[in-house]
């Protein structure tokens, strides 16, 4: 469900965390429009009302995604087997620092989706800046690597990485497909 986008060292922290990205093309989702209505007073209390019964509930974002599970799969179609075997090709490469075969894999999956691909951006933008030369394997990561993902993604994109991240590091793992 979600692929391995990066890692990065958290201080205090002997193993680096791996971050994940949740892949959703929201394009392919209808948005229903809804007819514009005066507010009265009596319609804005009854929808502050109904926002605090929804902040007490407390919903788990994972079972929020499979009760949607049609409108996923719908946002998940643009995301073909080739183009996450070709990014994880892309992405091995990167992280055994053989950065021109990953150059190779990763201007390939950058448009393959018929979009720009954040992640393949991210990392393409990454090595270009190290002029596609990895660093010595003793070196740490610095946080570079974050501040790449911060300037490329959107607060969602990333809220969702940290999600992965967050069900993949539970002991029972994620608790969707």
């Amino acid at each position: 469900c979600c692929r391995v986008i990066d890692k990065a060292m958290i201080r205090g922290s002997k193993a680096p965390l791996a971050l994940h990205v949740f892949d959703l093309d929201v394009t392919k989702l209808e948005v229903e429009t809804m007819p514009v209505v005066p507010w009265s007073v009596r319609q804005r209390f009854r929808a502050r009302q109904l926002l605090e019964v929804k902040k007490k509930q407390k919903w788990n974002m994972a079972l929020d995604l499979l009760d949607e599970a049609q409108e996923v799969a719908k946002m998940r179609e643009s995301y073909t087997e080739a183009f996450f075997q070709y990014f994880i090709m892309g992405y091995q490469n990167y992280a055994e620092g053989e950065w021109s075969a990953a150059r190779v894999f990763l201007v390939r999956t950058f448009g393959m989706l018929g979009f720009e691909d954040g992640p393949s951006k991210a990392l393409l933008a990454f090595m270009e800046r190290h002029k596609f030369q990895a660093p010595d394997g003793g070196e740490e990561c610095d946080g570079s690597q974050a501040t790449a993902w911060a300037q490329l993604e959107s607060p969602r994109a990333l809220a969702r990485a940290r999600f992965c991240a967050w069900a993949h590091a539970r002991p029972d793992g994620p608790s969707f497909p």
